[in-house]
């Protein structure tokens, strides 16, 4: 296992902590909105994009490790491996702590700076995976 594979085993390892902490927050901040009635903050703008944010941090974590335990099945040089992390290390970034902080400011018809930024961020990300998937085709292909 080359040393890019295992870093996003390390880096999927992680996510995977760190959303499973936050979801401890989350899990007790919604029970105390639930016992107090305050059914409207359950369905709030912070709570889905908290929940939006601790679901896609487990899912990033876990895309982090499936890619890291078949990158050496992919035909792509070692360069071309690093892009490939750092991009899905991109949208691991923006789904997880920008679309955590996105969840503090209230939404408007203006233009949203943030949004684009994570949006440019997740773009990036599915480059980086759409490469993966163009790497193992050619394994597979040439095999």
């Amino acid at each position: 296992m080359t040393k890019i594979g295992l870093a996003h085993i390390l880096l999927g390892f992680w996510l995977i902590f760190l959303a499973s902490s936050g979801g401890f927050f989350l899990a007790d901040h919604r029970t105390d909105s639930y016992l107090k009635k305050d059914y409207l903050e359950l369905l709030s703008w912070w709570m889905v994009l908290q929940k939006s944010a601790h679901a896609h941090t487990n899912l990033f974590g876990m895309l982090h490790i499936l890619t890291g335990l078949s990158l050496p099945y992919s035909r792509l040089n070692p360069t071309w491996k690093c892009y490939q992390f750092y991009g899905l290390s991109l949208g691991s970034f923006a789904m997880s702590v920008l679309l955590f902080v996105r969840s503090h400011h209230i939404p408007s018809h203006l233009a949203d700076p943030l949004g684009w930024v994570i949006g440019g961020c997740l773009s990036v990300s599915l480059i980086a995976q759409a490469l993966h998937l163009f790497g193992l085709t050619l394994k597979w292909y040439r095999a």
